[in-house]
């Protein structure tokens, strides 16, 4: 290890001492679902087999194309079927446990070679165990091999967000888009990384700049409810309650008395509205209800 540590690049914004740089571009991880699956060496059955594979082995698709996934399994690629190959899989979050971080291999062996390695708390994606021990993991584009005891399960916190922001493959605003958050969702996170933070929600996981994070939801909005006013008086409508009739009096007994000029009573804006007879205080006085 002193002659390949001598080589690794540190790459403090994510956390990841790599042996070459690290990609944004899309790749997914498969597993054989079927019995057994044949890699052939291009995308068509009469092609040369490369190998078979059994059943539970992960492989990382490049793309795809037809019938066809483009993959690579422990650094042989190759063309496989697709109706062999479980999409969409399953993770566990998980974080680097051990101190000294953790080693991520080609093949699940501690003598295969080393694809990267990633430094104590980073956040790693446990699609499910392998063979001696190891786990096939991913972080951002680094996929492949990691021993299962140096990984820990985080305690998530509960935050919210405070803008809508979009879920990052690794923690640079240049990575993968994977998935986007509305204003104001309650989020999981699971670890913080030099001003980015890793998050869960609605089973979407990824980085968000840890700025766009609050401890607490923001406070709704409150609903004004419309004042209605009345309804414009038609001109010479005495049953409108705003019209005034020329020589009517202004002052009135009882409501029968009113309502023989007025059949709907009248608005408070009205010489001849009086409080006395405006008994539910609705600013209307004789109307009929």
């Amino acid at each position: 290890m002193g002659s390949l540590k001598s080589v690794f690049v540190s790459l403090l914004a994510v956390g990841v001492l790599g042996l070459g740089a690290v990609t944004v571009e899309a790749k997914e991880v498969m597993k054989v679902s079927g019995s057994a699956a044949v890699m052939k060496q291009t995308p068509s059955p009469s092609a040369p087999t490369l190998l078979t594979l059994k059943k539970g082995d992960f492989v990382v698709a490049d793309s795809v194309t037809n019938d066809w996934a483009l993959v690579d399994f422990q650094g042989e690629k190759g063309a496989i079927a697709q109706n062999v190959l479980a999409k969409n899989l399953p993770y566990t979050i998980k974080i680097s446990g051990s101190k000294g971080g953790i080693v991520i291999k080609e093949k699940p062996t501690t003598t295969s070679a080393t694809s990267a390695m990633l430094k104590h708390g980073m956040v790693i994606e446990d699609y499910g165990t392998a063979e001696n021990g190891y786990s096939f993991v991913r972080y951002g584009n680094i996929i492949g091999y990691a021993q299962t005891s140096f990984m820990a399960v985080p305690k998530a916190t509960v935050k919210y967000t405070n803008k809508d922001v979009s879920l990052r493959r690794i923690a640079s605003p240049s990575a993968e888009t994977v998935g986007s958050v509305k204003n104001n969702s309650k989020v999981e996170v699971y670890a913080n990384i030099v001003g980015w933070s890793y998050i869960k929600v609605n089973n979407i996981s990824g980085y968000v700049p840890t700025e766009d994070l609050v401890d607490k939801a923001a406070a709704a909005t409150p609903v004004t409810k419309p004042v209605s006013k009345p309804s414009t008086p038609v001109k010479g409508d005495a049953s409108s309650g705003y019209y005034v009739i020329l020589g009517a009096p202004t002052h009135f007994k009882n409501c029968k008395a009113m309502n023989a000029y007025y059949p709907n009573g009248v608005h408070k804006s009205h010489p001849a509205y009086a409080t006395p007879r405006d008994r539910d205080n609705d600013g209307w006085a004789c109307e009929k209800n």
